[in-house]
């Protein structure tokens, strides 16, 4: 919380100056910033890499800044460069394009720059502390907020404290990999693949959204089921492949790789140059919790799993900006024996869920047949030509 507190500061007595400033200078309409503050990632690379395969590099100086940018400057693309974090803060007065995904820097945009807060995710859960005290109307750090539809302009200016008339109606990058064929991962012989993505209880960076079950990696499964659940899969010829979030904290991790159940870190899942979206096409269900990641895999129309098994302290301690019990369209898993019965149902291509989980979908996602990518940068003005 101290450090929360020092960013209030800052951002309250420190910054602004540096936001005066940055009014003096003049922004570069052919310099783009990418900033993420952590590796390079979610949106914003997949939207990089669109802008790379269609050679928006040839016309404009493209800036990454990120944490892992040194491994990123091997690739030696044309027009493009990648820096620190702390040098992307400078970068930020001399380009009239930002994009930001995963934090964000604290400086208020000129009148002539387009700042874009692309996210990584519809809010089913609420704001942590951290975005409510930093995000207040005075803080406007974007000149646009992107959200996958009108239905959710509401939640998403409460969110981040931002005008309604602020929000652009685009849909998320990321989702245009969901619709583009691409090799399937070798996860040798299996009638049905299920990719499990739960979010953190506890992240690296101390927040603590819930204790039950605190001392188990993933909730419902308990380390020494690990054993008897992949016999079980192993049964009905179903792989279960468990990404872990980004920010969980690895205290209690250990490598799970059983022939039919495999459990993986967010760097273990990088190493094995594994992107999730892909990943998530090729899977036949999702099992997750009040993760994002459910309401993009809405849009390829498949079965879904939740695991409740927290809900109620989950609720008291971050809370929800969605009503789950509404928005959550999918079987709920509470405990190993119901986890057991959803793996049944989709070996049974059972799917009881369909129609609520198509009535959400229809909310949340306004575009559900991709071309995220160039929708956001028609609306930015950006073009190749």
């Amino acid at each position: 919380m101290d450090n929360i507190k020092l960013k209030v500061f800052l951002e309250n007595h420190v910054f602004p100056v540096f936001s005066f400033v940055n009014r003096l200078f003049k922004h570069d309409e052919k310099k783009i910033l990418f900033y993420i503050n952590s590796s390079f990632r979610e949106s914003s690379k997949v939207l990089f890499d669109y802008m790379i395969k269609k050679g928006y590099n040839k016309k404009y100086k493209i800036i990454v800044s990120c944490e892992n940018y040194k491994e990123l400057a091997e690739q030696n693309l044309e027009n493009v460069s990648f820096e620190s974090t702390s040098r992307g803060f400078l970068s930020f007065f001399c380009c009239k394009y930002v994009f930001y995904s995963v934090g964000r820097i604290p400086l208020l945009p000129s009148k002539e720059q387009f700042v874009m807060q692309i996210w990584h995710g519809v809010p089913l859960k609420d704001a942590d502390k951290g975005l409510k005290l930093t995000h207040t109307p005075k803080h406007k750090y974007y000149t646009w907020l992107l959200a996958p539809s009108e239905f959710l302009k509401p939640v998403y200016s409460k969110w981040f404290s931002y005008p309604e008339d602020g929000i652009y109606v685009g849909g998320y990058p990321r989702c245009d990999l969901l619709f583009e064929n691409s090799a399937p991962y070798d996860f040798g012989e299996y009638k049905k693949l299920i990719i499990w993505v739960p979010t953190f209880r506890k992240s690296i960076r101390g927040m603590k959204d819930s204790t039950v079950n605190d001392a188990e990696i993933i909730p419902i499964l308990t380390a020494d089921k690990f054993s008897e659940f992949n016999n079980f899969l192993q049964q009905y010829g179903i792989k279960v492949v468990v990404k872990l979030h980004p920010e969980q904290n690895l205290a209690n991790y250990n490598l799970v790789d059983m022939d039919h159940f495999l459990l993986l870190s967010h760097s273990e899942f990088i190493k094995k140059k594994m992107d999730l979206y892909p990943l998530m096409r090729q899977c036949d269900a999702l099992i997750t919790d009040y993760s994002s990641v459910y309401f993009d895999y809405m849009l390829l129309d498949r079965p879904i799993g939740f695991t409740v098994d927290d809900i109620a302290e989950y609720g008291k301690n971050r809370g929800f900006a969605l009503d789950p019990n509404r928005f959550m369209p999918g079987e709920k898993i509470s405990n190993f024996k119901d986890l057991k019965q959803f793996i049944l149902n989709i070996a049974e291509d059972k799917d009881p869920f369909a129609n609520e989980r198509n009535d959400v979908n229809k909310l949340i996602n306004q575009y559900p047949n991709g071309g995220y990518c160039q929708r956001v940068l028609d609306f930015s003005g950006l073009s190749v030509n």
